[in-house]
């Protein structure tokens, strides 16, 4: 029932004036920021407060500073205000011709060896096209794959697939330096 009547009550403005509270260390200065009334600020924040059953902020005489809980959802809330401005940047993009994107996840060793070239040739023949790439192990890729983080991964020929399709994307030849 908390889950229905948090999606029902929670709005990205109430989410950034928390964030604000929590960085401004006061409601007032908070409010100032983010342009809304002190008495509607704290409005918000009780009524947040409310649908969650918890108490977030600990109300000193000089501020106000988060509780165990309050800290829990600072990172989530951080979280989802990145993601909507980062929605915002990808949708503003297809004003200028923008028409797709490829999440893509790889290990270190195709970042470094392999993927700059390729990506850069795929940039060329497709500029209506963004790739966003990051690095994480071979494990990672994986995971992030099954989790729908990315649209596609690129890991080490020995890693557990779990049932993903695979292809062979390149070959790493590695060699041993020694002293004679």
């Amino acid at each position: 029932m908390l889950q229905k009547s948090l999606i029902r009550r929670l709005d990205l403005i109430t989410l950034q004036l928390f964030v604000a509270v929590h960085e401004e260390g006061t409601l007032t200065r908070a409010a100032a920021r983010e342009a809304i009334a002190v008495s509607a600020a704290s409005k918000r924040l009780m009524e947040l407060e409310e649908a969650l059953g918890i108490s977030l902020f600990v109300r000193q005489a000089k501020g106000m500073t988060l509780t165990a809980a309050g800290e829990t959802l600072l990172h989530h809330a951080r979280q989802m205000l990145f993601n909507v401005e980062k929605m915002g940047l990808e949708l503003g993009e297809h004003s200028h011709g923008v028409r797709g994107y490829v999440r893509m996840l790889a290990n270190l060793s195709a970042i470094i060896q392999f993927l700059p070239e390729d990506l850069r040739d795929f940039s060329e023949r497709h500029p209506q096209v963004k790739t966003d790439l990051e690095e994480r192990p071979s494990a990672g890729v994986i995971q992030g794959v099954l989790d729908g983080v990315a649209d596609l991964g690129i890991c080490s020929i020995d890693s557990d697939i779990k049932g993903l399709h695979s292809v062979l994307y390149r070959q790493d030849k590695l060699v041993v330096v020694m002293l004679p």
